[in-house]
């Protein structure tokens, strides 16, 4: 099993991130056999991201499979308001470099 949490900042002063990951990989050599995905800053209570946790199910984690889950389907149900559109392409990146980090710790 491998975890890891991200988080875009305004200010390195501040503690509340404008948008985080979570994620946790159960791995069986390098393929995933599970995962859990939870996006922080993007709605008010965390976010769990089920679609793009099952696309990481039974793959190997790769920086290609990693901007796919980040581009697509992290952000696919994603409705921001008026002023806060520029999360989602924050949280794009957060899930990506997460994903990313895990892919290289393996």
């Amino acid at each position: 099993m491998r975890s890891t949490y991200h988080k875009v900042m305004d200010r390195e002063a501040w503690t509340h991130a404008l948008v985080s990951a979570a994620i946790v990989l159960k791995t069986n050599g390098e393929t995933c056999s599970g995962a859990a995905i939870v996006l922080g800053g993007v709605a008010p209570v965390p976010w769990r991201v089920p679609g793009a946790e099952a696309l990481l199910v039974g793959k190997r984690i790769t920086a290609e499979l990693a901007a796919r889950i980040a581009g697509e389907a992290a952000v696919a149900s994603a409705n921001p308001l008026a002023k806060n559109a520029y999360k989602v392409p924050l949280a794009q990146a957060v899930v990506r470099r997460a994903l990313e980090q895990l892919a290289q710790a393996g």
